[in-house]
């Protein structure tokens, strides 16, 4: 039904047509009661009667209605006049996408903070746990003033664990599920659902559709703006699909001016296999938010291949250990920039098998340490502490902690040679030779929310009490960070020199959210001036000049000036799949 301008719905008077909007046809009108433009989608006639298509319009509706974002176009209401059903939605002034990269390629510059605005959109939906499943330029709008707006989350679908999308004899169902493709060689009604140059390889096979769909289709679009062609494009559906399954991106489209931070953004949202593709598009903020994402002079990744082939840094020396049991992984990781001449060393990896019926404790707190020289690692099982060097093929109980309840958060001396722990029944930090002996008690102590040792002193949090720090030969302990009502102090570290320390500040009133939301901090411990230098938890500072962090369940790794206090680069993720403890601690234990 196509609707002529000056027609009227019920207070609403058609202006002029927009196109196709999902399932609907969109218009331009006045609301002449309120006075003011809106955008209305009209369920066509030819679904008016069909209760699936109907469901599945005022579905829209409800999606739209838990959405409330700046950068996500609002609905109005649900509305039907003279039998006709409609959205009155918040009408864009301004091009969509799909039209501005008609004249070409955008500049890094002006598509940092668009692709920034599309993002933060995808975030706050995807933490209303709702996916839109059709995200592609025709559906971003940009106004006059820069403003980015996400239009149609029509085929949007609630992140539902009991939800499924079967294929094979369930295909239909799959498709009746997917996003719409509308080309000009494609505009009648009942079209094969999908737009196939953004479809994730996975909704390309007819898969459940989830968060990380909207994470190759962000990548997709990120790619086609700076390049000014489509990552994936076939001379028909069944082209574009295929590519979509089976061609490799062509790096070489990107202008050589392209930051390396966009690249490795961009090759991690098209990582085809979703366990390997960028876990959160809020990572994709985060180094969307970081200067190195717009400095065109920066060095450069090959243009002629992915960006993900190469190091993560040209001079990188990355030292990992990964340890992983069930749904368990540790994992450390460090590496070097050297400017006066490239050096790699590999990575090191080996699992690290309990006997049969023992299961990693204290979960919740740090339960793993890797020895400063990366000789040896430390854990917690069995409410024990159990030690392996890397040169032995047996992991061995670290003898004389026979009757201490709750053994957790070990960490190294300085020197490999000594490990601090927290036992609960003594609800105190004690010391013990990595070879056994007596467990000596350095003080009484709560639940540590992150210990370290630098030198001679032992640095622990204590959540809404601030940071304390103990003699690493015992004795009383020191405050040394105040927590102020309403903050809790994790992970802290002296950083070398002694006179500033790194830790974690998050803030009660953010729940269960807060490690999500937290910052990384430093402190000069004379002064008391405070800075923020990224958003993360579990901060740590490696010899090699850089902190790795931890965001939900990846651990990034980002350069940082010691002399300056200053974050100098954009974050790399290092590792995905990490478990982070309830405070805040991530089940990562790193050598320097």
């Amino acid at each position: 039904m196509a609707l002529a301008a000056g027609a009227r719905l019920g207070s609403y008077e058609i202006v002029s047509p927009l196109g196709a909007g999902g399932m609907g046809e969109v218009y331009r009108a006045r609301d002449t009661t309120l006075n003011r433009d809106v955008a209305l989608k009209i369920l066509p006639d030819a679904f008016a009667h069909d209760p699936d298509r109907v469901a599945r319009f005022k579905r829209e509706a409800q999606v739209l209605a838990a959405l409330s974002h700046p950068h996500i176009a609002a609905i109005h209401g649900l509305e039907q006049s003279e039998g006709i059903l409609f959205l009155e939605l918040e009408f864009v002034d301004g091009e969509d996408l799909a039209r501005r990269l008609g004249r070409g390629p955008i500049p890094v510059d002006e598509a940092v903070p668009i692709a920034r605005q599309i993002a933060d959109a995808l975030e706050a939906a995807h933490e209303q746990g709702i996916v839109h499943r059709d995200l592609k330029p025709a559906n971003i709008k940009i106004r006059a003033d820069g403003a980015v707006k996400v239009l149609d989350f029509g085929l949007a679908k609630a992140l539902d664990a009991g939800s499924t999308v079967s294929s094979g004899a369930g295909g239909l169902s799959a498709l009746s599920m997917s996003p719409t493709i509308t080309t000009p060689a494609m505009t009648q009604l009942g079209v094969i659902l999908g737009t196939a140059a953004y479809m994730s390889p996975e909704q390309a096979k007819g898969r459940t559709a989830d968060k990380r769909s909207d994470i190759w289709a962000f990548g997709a679009v990120l790619h086609e703006m700076l390049s000014g062609q489509r990552a994936f494009k076939g001379e028909d559906v069944s082209d574009t699909l295929a590519s979509v399954l089976r061609q490799d991106v062509d790096w070489t489209a990107l202008p050589d001016t392209t930051p390396a931070a966009l690249r490795r953004l961009i090759a991690r949202c098209l990582d085809r296999d979703p366990k390997r593709r960028l876990r959160d598009i809020g990572e994709a903020r985060i180094v969307l938010d970081d200067p190195a994402a717009r400095d065109t002079t920066a060095e450069r990744s090959s243009a002629a291949t992915s960006p993900l082939a190469e190091p993560l840094w040209r001079r990188a020396l990355m030292i990992a250990l990964t340890a992983i049991v069930a749904s368990v992984v540790a994992a450390t990781a460090a590496w070097m920039l050297k400017r006066s001449a490239p050096i790699q060393l590999p990575v090191v990896r080996f699992p690290l098998t309990l006997p049969e019926g023992q299961l990693f404790t204290g979960t919740g707190r740090h339960m793993l340490a890797v020895s400063p020289d990366g000789t040896q690692v430390v854990y917690v099982a069995a409410q024990r502490l159990y030690r392996r060097a890397l040169s032995e093929l047996e992991t061995k109980p670290i003898p004389g902690l026979d009757g201490l309840q709750n053994v957790t958060s070990p960490v190294f001396s300085p020197d490999g040679q000594s490990v601090v722990f927290y036992s609960s029944g003594d609800n105190a930090l004690k010391k013990i030779p990595v070879t056994g002996g007596a467990a000596t008690t350095l003080c009484a102590a709560d639940n540590p929310y992150g210990t370290s040792w630098d030198g001679d002193t032992v640095v622990y949090g204590q959540g809404s009490k601030g940071i304390m720090r103990v003699s690493a030969n015992g004795g009383p302990p020191e405050v040394l960070v105040s927590a102020k009502e309403g903050e809790i102090m994790q992970g802290p570290q002296l950083l070398p020199g002694g006179k500033t320390i790194l830790f974690t500040l998050a803030r009660t009133a953010d729940g269960v959210e807060s490690w999500d939301k937290a910052n990384v901090v430093v402190r000069s411990l004379k002064s008391g001036e405070q800075r923020v230098l990224i958003q993360g938890s579990d901060a740590r500072y490696v010899a090699t000049g850089h902190l790795v962090y931890a965001i939900r369940g990846t651990v990034f790794g980002v350069p940082f000036d010691l002399r300056r206090l200053a974050v100098t680069g954009g974050p790399v993720p290092l590792v995905e799949g990490v478990r982070r403890a309830s405070t805040g601690g991530a089940a990562v234990g790193s050598g320097s």
